[in-house]
């Protein structure tokens, strides 16, 4: 899925969990999407990069620079779709942004969020938005 153009820049949480499940099914199975976007984070496109029980744990910091740096991007963000009730972080969760965040800081490229959501429901977590600062 790509656009460009005119979209408007996703600079709010809710504005980017928007675009990230726009279209998506609402699946029990939990997958793990980026979006990646130009400098003035508008974005370039929207990618799954895995599916099935504990995803997060099958998706790697290399899998998600690799799609970033295809796609020329200087911003990008994760989701991740959830099964429990009520969207929460995990210890893989933990892992993975720490390195993400390592990552970004060294190649220039910015992390604009992590975030964990119910698609029936749309609740979500957002690690920018509960004070994590290695965003």
């Amino acid at each position: 899925l790509v656009h460009y153009g005119e979209d408007e820049p996703l600079t709010k949480t809710k504005r980017l969990l928007a675009y990230l499940t726009q279209g998506l099914p609402d699946s029990t199975e939990e997958s793990f999407w980026i979006v990646c976007m130009n400098p003035k984070r508008r974005p370039i496109c929207r990618l799954r990069l895995g599916t099935g029980p504990l995803v997060v744990t099958r998706v790697g910091v290399r899998q998600i620079f690799h799609a970033a740096l295809l796609a020329e991007a200087r911003a990008f963000a994760c989701l991740r779709t959830a099964s429990e009730p009520v969207p929460q972080s995990s210890p893989a969760d933990g892992r993975l942004i720490f390195g993400l965040s390592e990552t970004a800081n060294h190649m220039g490229i910015e992390l604009a969020d992590y975030l964990i959501a119910k698609l029936d429901t749309l609740d979500y977590h957002s690690w920018r938005e509960h004070g994590h600062r290695a965003l």
